[in-house]
């Protein structure tokens, strides 16, 4: 039986992936045990764009492997691909729960959260960023440009204060907006 698993990688790393899925399915017919099974026909299916098998495939694998943060975000990924925002923001909700401080987490769902305007969740992420790493001039300025967008007279006071934070740290003449 694991002639199919095996088959299925060597498919997977050819990008055929149509093949792929078959010898993997195959081998889950035969072999429910095997979690990698899942998580390598769920690739499979998110490279072809096929989200709710992807999805369904990264659940059964997360199921025996419940903290395997790479699965985790190629979940996440997978709704992005599809450009399911919400599912992705919380997705990576999930993962940084794990990973607190992965600032790139914290800067993809920002920015998720920003394509979404979701300004209050936007905000709370670079407050995060910040906390983090309090040089970080796009970290203040995208707070900045997520507080104007809330158009309240607090917010806007927010925002000329990272504005004037971004004056302090040198960067007044660059083009630092890049969310």
């Amino acid at each position: 039986e694991y002639v199919y698993y095996y088959s299925g990688i060597a498919n997977y790393n050819l990008k055929q992936y149509d093949n792929a899925i078959m010898n993997f399915s195959i081998f889950i017919d035969k072999n429910q045990t095997e979690a990698g099974a899942y998580l390598l026909r769920g690739h499979s299916y998110s490279e072809k764009k096929d989200i709710t098998k992807a999805i369904a495939d990264y659940d059964s694998y997360l199921a025996v492997n419940p903290n395997d943060i790479p699965t985790m975000l190629s979940k996440a990924n997978a709704y992005l691909n599809v450009n399911d925002l919400n599912s992705y923001v919380k997705e990576l909700g999930m993962i940084i729960e794990k990973d607190a401080n992965n600032v790139t987490l914290l800067e993809n769902r920002a920015n998720a959260n920003a394509n979404l305007t979701n300004w209050d969740a936007t905000i709370a992420d670079y407050n995060k960023l910040i906390s983090i790493d309090p040089t970080k001039v796009d970290y203040y300025n995208n707070r900045a440009y997520a507080n104007y967008s809330l158009k309240t007279p607090e917010a806007y006071t927010l925002a000329i204060a990272d504005y004037n934070k971004v004056v302090e740290l040198g960067a007044a003449t660059e083009n630092t907006y890049i969310m």
